[in-house]
């Protein structure tokens, strides 16, 4: 993993760890709060925001089975997809029409001496509701709404999107800058679960687009 690739992941994280536990903006509070079985009303926000695959038990992260748990992870690439088809490469022109986004980079492969990188990422999300009253429409709205959060915390942040992430202008010892992060697509499933239990998962993918002289 390049040294761009991996600040940028750090800085993800960092970034996932304040919007959706440490700090969850006010406007999101209302939308995922729920009442527990216990009658109390609490806020579904991910127990835990890690770099690579879980090794704990994600059932248990709330540390409470009345309450719902969640956790983040985000990974270089897609691990899970061995085609190749979601890795670091060089923008080109023949890859722009497909991954450039509509950004009007045109041939962006060589730009004066400089030449342009996607570096590219999923995050995952898993959401159980184990041993709690949420039925199936109540655990997939509020699985899809932190699919909606990741989608806007994963682009760049902008006028219109103030809540995204702050990865342009980093630049990295080798010189190589990042320019703006664009989410490509995302996922949200359900994943099985015990009856009148759901668990629901979900992943976007995301790119960003990088300059290096």
């Amino acid at each position: 993993m390049g040294e761009m690739a991996n600040d940028l992941v750090q800085s993800l994280k960092a970034h996932l760890q304040d919007k959706m536990v440490d700090n969850i903006p006010s406007e999101f509070v209302a939308m995922l709060t729920y009442t527990d079985a216990n009658g109390v009303d609490r806020v579904l926000a991910p127990s835990l925001v890690k770099i690579g695959r879980l090794q704990d038990d994600p059932t248990i992260l709330s540390g409470a089975t009345a309450i719902p748990s969640s956790y983040v992870a985000i990974h270089c690439n897609d691990p899970d997809d061995m085609s190749d088809g979601w890795k670091h490469t060089m923008a080109s022109a023949v890859e722009s029409s497909a991954t450039n986004l509509g950004l009007r980079l045109g041939n962006p492969y060589e730009i004066g001496g400089s030449k342009q990188w996607w570096r590219r990422f999923r995050v995952t999300f898993e959401a159980y509701f184990i041993d709690s009253d949420q039925g199936q429409e109540e655990s997939l709205r509020l699985a899809n709404l932190i699919r909606a959060m990741l989608e806007q915390y994963c682009e760049s942040q902008r006028p219109d999107n103030t809540h995204g992430w702050q990865c342009g202008g980093m630049t990295d010892t080798l010189g190589e800058t990042a320019l703006e992060a664009h989410v490509a697509k995302s996922h949200c499933w359900e994943g099985g679960g015990p009856d009148d239990d759901y668990i629901w998962r979900g992943a976007v993918w995301v790119q960003v687009i990088t300059v290096r002289n």
